[in-house]
């Protein structure tokens, strides 16, 4: 059977930042070349062109093909008054003839959508035209949270029913999927994120001793978007109490994002300005030293009043992937990405003490760190990203 070719249709994708990117990115860099990705030069809610080095984006394994807008940009970010609604109907148009070009000219027999509140409606367009069938990857956090009105809620209930296959990357994500949107096993694919492993790996001292103290600073690093989903408020609020026990620890928090004033604020009413620090944005190799300089990863993740939460938490197998055990939240898929005890713990992400006890007992515990690291570091590597890209791949050319 002739290998199925894969049209990726996603608005997060980089440079655009975050967990859903990189597995987009991943997938595409895995698949030898058997899937294209249609995406945006920029930002829909900002209206900017995105950073892109089209020379290098050239060289890479996988085809990717622009277009300025896959969804129209927020209103805020162009005055048009009334012709708004025919602006964006002209952006949609665009970009159904872009999927039909792709699909008839390229020989593309699958088309993945990467954002269903976005996208979604192309499940629903007749398959006839498309020459092509059709699936939507979900994560988690596009499921839960509470839609803008009843009518896009109504339309991601057709675009799930118009769906070949709905891929989703937890055992969290999948309960949400049967349970809110009677969605029948036989269309649902589980498949859990993997992790770079040539990219995050432990430093050759971690590998021949992990995590030993010799008398320096404790240091737990936390990496995400500033939202309030993360729970880095919580992870600082718990350094107040675990520095008073262990004045030798120290908190690195990495990314950027909303929360970013009110992080700062919190570590000012703690009295944490030489023990937390945020250090926004940084390079891949920044975030890799940041991680083998590490001894445990902390992000206490909860659900969010409007039903935001983890979808997964790549993160997790990316701390794991180097020699780190973990702490996080016991909401959204963070249940599947730590295994409880094992590579890790999950709490109560609203019990403060809680987070800060099992900070604590790791940190002073060396054998129980090393035994979770060794843990973690083959949970990783059972999971790597080739791995996952393949059972991708095989899952459409062996069931649709």
């Amino acid at each position: 059977m002739k290998p199925t070719s894969v049209l990726l249709v996603t608005n997060i994708f980089p440079p655009i930042v975050g967990g859903s990117a990189v597995v987009y990115e991943r997938l595409a860099a895995n698949s030898n070349n058997r899937l294209m990705v249609l995406t945006a030069r920029r930002n829909c809610d900002t209206g900017e062109a995105l950073e892109i080095d089209h020379k290098m984006e050239s060289l890479l394994p996988y085809k990717v093909r622009r277009i300025n807008y896959l969804r129209p940009p927020e209103r805020k970010t162009i005055n048009l008054g009334k012709l708004y609604h025919l602006y964006s109907i002209l952006i949609y148009l665009r970009l159904l003839l872009n999927i039909l070009y792709t699909s008839w000219f390229m020989n593309v027999k699958h088309i993945c959508i990467g954002d269903i509140n976005s996208f979604g409606w192309i499940a629903c367009t007749p398959r006839f035209l498309l020459n092509a069938d059709v699936s939507i990857y979900t994560h988690g956090e596009e499921l839960t949270r509470t839609l803008w009105s009843k009518a896009a809620d109504r339309r991601r209930i057709r675009s799930l029913a118009g769906a070949n296959k709905v891929f989703c990357v937890s055992t969290f994500t999948q309960g949400i999927l049967k349970q809110k949107f009677s969605i029948p096993d036989t269309k649902i694919i589980l498949l859990p994120n993997g992790v770079d492993i040539e990219t995050f790996s432990p430093s050759l001292s971690n590998l021949q001793n992990l995590n030993q103290q010799n008398g320096k600073k404790y240091r737990l690093i936390s990496v995400g978007r500033l939202v309030g989903r993360k729970g880095f408020d919580h992870a600082i609020e718990a350094m107040g109490i675990v520095s008073k026990i262990l004045p030798n620890v120290q908190l690195d928090i990495v990314g950027e994002g909303p929360e970013y004033k009110n992080l700062a604020a919190l570590i000012s009413k703690y009295q944490l300005g030489g023990l937390v620090t945020l250090h926004g944005k940084v390079s891949m190799e920044k975030l890799i030293e940041f991680y083998r300089s590490s001894d445990l990863f902390l992000m206490p993740n909860r659900t969010m009043p409007d039903g935001d939460t983890e979808g997964f938490g790549l993160v997790f197998l990316e701390a794991n992937a180097c020699g780190l055990p973990v702490i996080g939240g016991r909401a959204g898929g963070a249940v599947d990405a730590i295994r409880d005890g094992r590579t890790g713990y999950l709490i109560d992400p609203e019990n403060i003490e809680e987070i800060a006890n099992r900070i604590h007992k790791l940190l002073t515990n060396e054998e129980l760190r090393q035994q979770f690291s060794k843990n973690g570091l083959a949970f990783a590597r059972e999971n790597d990203w080739k791995t996952i890209t393949n059972r991708f791949l095989d899952t459409l050319d062996c069931n649709l």
